[in-house]
């Protein structure tokens, strides 16, 4: 039986990472995601993504480009999010 875990990380506990600490942002590139509408694109990769450009760990403009299985009807819900 699987466990999931939901983590929430604040702007305060953005705010103690080590600025400079080694971390090296890379070259711009196209991102490309497999299985966009997918369970673990939606739990793990998009929150990491999120993290990562909250950071300054991603390059500015970082384009990416998702692919889905065709039989399934796409609505950008799943991709959105409204506060």
């Amino acid at each position: 039986m699987a466990t999931t875990v939901h983590m929430k990380v604040s702007p305060e506990d953005l705010s103690q990472l080590p600025k400079g600490g080694g971390e090296r942002i890379p070259n711009p590139g196209i991102m490309v995601i497999f299985g966009a509408s997918g369970d673990l694109t939606k739990r793990k990769l998009l929150p990491a993504l999120f993290h990562l450009e909250q950071a300054g760990l991603l390059p500015k403009g970082q384009p990416s480009l998702g692919f889905m299985n065709p039989s399934e009807k796409w609505t950008p819900s799943p991709f959105m999010h409204s506060s």
